[in-house]
């Protein structure tokens, strides 16, 4: 064989072997080979015979290249490598649909059998299935440890910082410029840990000096795009959002662009309830008539607030 040509041969077999799904086989007993096409497949939730016997384990998982896994393929894998440990039953126990945040492919994972009979008696024991309801008891309990509650509602209280400069009519400087802050906050996660948010943020400082006086009041209302992360009772929240901001200092009133970038540690007291510890930086752009001297190009503030939060 040319050099060429065995060269071509094996970037051909690198490209199909890349293409196949990753198929994962844990074998603990085997009876002589039997055929895929007798292998009996019981679906998520099916009971299986009384007297079925687990031979094995087999999973079929994406192995980030994968083309060849529609459901009908990756099954197919499933069955030819129950046949070869001479199982002829195979009971699913996981099965992942495609998604366009994790993978495009049919996943799946099942117990590989060895049937004498096909005899199903709800009032029997059926020791296969009672083991696969307490492995999938164990399954969803150390799951829960990962899952972040659907709908968050956050309150929240702290100390707001003006970073950018700020002068009083007579040319005082007052910045950086600290006040109160409060915020109200209510999101929906989903399973991916993406969420969507409502955001409602308030400041509020008054400062005066011998000739002047002003009482600044800061308003934010945006939706934002947030992603969580759970571990146990501790949960990571990041956020950015886009929206109006609203600035009143008592003689002048504007709304205008604003914008957020949030970062928040939460503890989970129990399912309900829990406490946060919250930073933000927010940016509100100003009507030219503002640049002059005092914004420029807008105010920027950072937050540091703490507070609860309610699961429901």
């Amino acid at each position: 064989m040319k050099k060429g040509t065995g060269l071509l041969v094996g970037v051909c077999i690198v490209c199909l072997c890349s293409c196949s799904p990753r198929i994962m086989v844990d074998v603990v007993k085997s009876y002589p080979k039997t055929v895929s096409d007798s292998v009996r497949v019981f679906e998520l939730g099916e009971v299986v015979p009384n007297d079925a016997e687990v031979i094995g384990r087999v999973a079929v998982v994406d192995n980030g290249m994968s083309t060849n896994c529609q459901y009908n393929q990756v099954l197919k894998l499933a069955k030819d490598k129950t046949a070869e440990a001479g199982g002829n039953g195979l009971m699913l126990t996981w099965h992942k649909t495609p998604s366009l945040i994790s993978s495009t492919c049919h996943q799946i994972e099942g117990k590989m059998l060895y049937l004498t009979d096909m005899v199903i008696d709800t009032t029997a024991r059926n020791p296969v299935m009672e083991a696969e309801a307490k492995q999938q008891e164990i399954i969803a309990k150390e799951r829960k440890r990962y899952i972040v509650p659907a709908n968050t509602l956050y309150l929240q209280g702290g100390y707001g910082l003006i970073m950018s400069k700020l002068y009083l009519a007579d040319g005082t400087k007052v910045s950086p410029l600290g006040g109160l802050e409060w915020r109200v906050e209510v999101n929906h996660t989903y399973k991916s840990g993406f969420g969507v948010s409502a955001i409602y943020a308030g400041y509020h400082r008054k400062i005066s000096s011998s000739q002047d006086y002003a009482d600044y009041y800061l308003h934010y209302v945006a939706p934002a795009l947030t992603y969580s992360l759970r571990v146990d009772h501790f949960i990571g929240h990041v956020g950015f959002g886009m929206g109006l901001g609203y600035y009143d200092d008592a003689s002048s009133q504007c709304a205008s662009f604003a914008s957020n970038f949030d970062f928040r540690f939460e503890y989970m007291l129990s399912e309900k309830v829990g406490l946060n510890l919250a930073m933000s930086d927010m940016l509100m752009t100003m009507p030219k008539r503002y640049q002059v001297k005092d914004f420029k190009p807008g105010i920027e503030r950072l937050s540091f607030t703490t507070g609860v939060q309610l699961y429901f």
